[in-house]
């Protein structure tokens, strides 16, 4: 939003989750003040008052939310400085605040206070914390992203170190993800043949991705001596990853191929969401990135496909994109069928295909959400420019432990979760695959 100042002060609103006023459903807010004075940008709200200089984090702001009838509403924000004139000034989204949130984040329900009180102050609770939009929408540099990340692996090293000191027995579990975020926006200066590749940018920055996984093998290292050599230790990754330089877009091509059908729209519009599909004329459509679902008459509530031709519908589908062609290159490595991945009491619930991309192809953002229009192959010119959706051949993740594993007849990810239950002397459910310990 545009911000005017006037004798350098300003007052901007910070809108919060939706309140009743007057029997009206409408945005709650709270006032932010701004006062650029001396090189710095101060600010004030809800009695929490600072200042930055250009390129620095505020810390975590309570922001104070009159949600009317009676209610109130804690959340978290931050702010970040790009620079004073003209005036370029990030806020974070609100998130729920762990040492009083008003929804259900924790069990048992105190827990994220208890993780709060423990860590002296509170904690980004986002699903996924490190605000990767704002970077790839150019309003955060490289540094402030990095700065962000740091932030994020100094909290959740701070709860696994927290937890460590008072485990004893049973299980815990940790997640370290900032590593997939660091690699999703900086590949692109890890990676010569990428279009955003940068050789100044890459000198001056470094090896960001190296150094973070140094820094994860430091965290390994103390919960390895934590453990011991009475404790079951594994570290795992669910995937590997790759260079993203071309997008693919599915649906686009569906279309372009006679499998989808859409009504009279305006051709800029790329139609997200599926809102310009004729569902009647429709045989197939791409949702996610690599899932195609036909549209099976009695399944499907417009369904047009008999299902005694699902079968050879989906054959052809995955021939034909396996043939495709991008100015010579293969951009599909394989196309995958429900049958040979999924099984179990979920099953049904699969697409009837997996198209596995091959690097550096990936499925476009636009497909993913259902969109169909724009061309089928396009250049990724964003900062998100490394990625792992794309077929699992080529991004293997890995496992390491500390016990024996019988992996002759291969290490899968599905199969650790019936591992662990072993390891605790439990029997894993019916639907469980295979353990790794033999």
């Amino acid at each position: 939003m545009p911000v005017r100042l006037a004798d350098g002060r300003a007052v901007v609103t910070v809108e919060g989750p939706l309140a009743v006023v007057a029997g009206q459903k409408t945005p709650a807010v709270v006032p932010l003040e701004l006062f650029v004075d001396e090189g710095r940008l101060a600010y004030a709200v809800c009695g929490q008052s600072g200042s930055l200089e250009p390129g620095s984090w505020s810390p975590y702001l309570t922001l104070d939310f009159d949600a009317g009838e009676g209610r109130r509403v804690r959340g978290l924000t931050r702010l970040w400085l790009g620079r004073l004139r003209p005036l370029e000034l990030y806020l974070g989204p609100v998130q729920v605040d762990p040492g009083a949130p008003n929804l259900p984040i924790a069990a048992p329900a105190g827990y994220a206070a208890e993780l709060a009180a423990a860590l002296g102050g509170p904690f980004s609770t986002l699903g996924m914390p490190e605000e990767t939009k704002g970077l790839t929408d150019g309003v955060m540099t490289d540094e402030a992203f990095l700065a962000m990340c740091e932030d994020v692996t100094r909290e959740r090293e701070a709860m696994l170190d927290f937890e460590l000191g008072r485990f004893r027995e049973g299980l815990l579990s940790v997640v370290f993800d900032t590593s997939d975020r660091i690699q999703h926006c900086f590949w692109r200066l890890a990676d010569p043949g990428h279009p955003l590749y940068d050789p100044v940018e890459a000198a001056r920055l470094g090896p960001v991705i190296d150094d973070h996984m140094v820094r994860m093998d430091a965290v390994v290292g103390r919960t390895m001596a934590a453990a011991g050599d009475d404790t079951a230790l594994f570290v795992c990754s669910d995937h590997g990853f790759c260079s993203y330089t071309r997008s693919l877009n599915l649906n686009a091509w569906l279309v372009s191929e006679g499998y989808m059908k859409l009504s009279p729209h305006d051709p800029a519009d790329s139609g997200e969401l599926f809102r310009h599909v004729d569902w009647t004329g429709t045989r197939a459509f791409a949702l996610g990135f690599g899932s195609i679902c036909l549209n099976i008459a009695g399944r499907d509530r417009q369904g047009v496909v008999p299902p005694e031709r699902a079968d050879a519908l989906a054959g052809e589908i995955a021939s034909r994109l396996e043939a495709l062609s991008d100015g010579g290159n293969s951009p599909v490595a394989a196309v995958h069928r429900k049958a040979g991945l999924y099984h179990g009491p979920l099953a049904g619930q699969a697409p009837e295909l997996v198209v596995g991309c091959r690097p550096p192809y990936r499925v476009a953002w636009t497909s993913a959400i259902g969109g169909t229009g724009g061309e089928i192959f396009t250049d990724n010119r964003q900062k998100w420019s490394g990625d792992h959706c794309v077929d699992a051949s080529f991004v293997p993740g890995s496992l390491f432990a500390n016990l024996p594993l019988a992996a002759s007849d291969g290490v899968a990810q599905t199969r650790l979760a019936a591992t662990v239950c072993r390891s605790l002397g439990l029997t894993p459910a019916a639907h469980m695959d295979d353990d790794l310990l033999g």
